[in-house]
């Protein structure tokens, strides 16, 4: 499995937000940012399409390996909103708490058929 340190590229990306003064400009939430990062990072890696060096790299399903081949779209966002809030340092009651709240951000969007839940 492929692992991605995103840790600096966020606090680098924090720090900008945080020097932004202009009013025009709403901050950006950190952790929502991982959210969406990571979710794209798995998408990304149940790719057939991923070739580094012309060699295939060989997709990985994380919810698969989680939840088994049978699992829903809310079980994949879940396990990305957890995975992207423990990257951030969030402890298992930070996650929890703020779980329902990202998970309705997923649900205003249209369902996701590239990530092979069965819903």
């Amino acid at each position: 499995m492929v692992r991605r340190d995103n840790g600096r590229r966020l606090e680098r990306l924090e720090k900008l937000y945080e020097a932004s003064t202009d009013e025009r400009y709403s901050p950006i939430d950190p952790d929502l940012a991982a959210v969406l990062d990571e979710y794209g990072c798995m998408k990304a890696d149940m790719s057939e399409k991923r070739y580094r060096g012309g060699i295939q790299i060989e997709p990985v399903n994380a919810a698969a390996e989680v939840f088994g081949p049978a699992y829903t779209q809310q079980q994949f966002r879940s396990l990305t909103i957890s995975r992207a809030l423990e990257k951030r340092g969030r402890s298992a009651a930070e996650i929890a708490e703020r779980m329902d709240e990202y998970l309705a951000l997923f649900e205003e969007g249209d369902r996701d058929e590239h990530i092979g839940a069965i819903d």
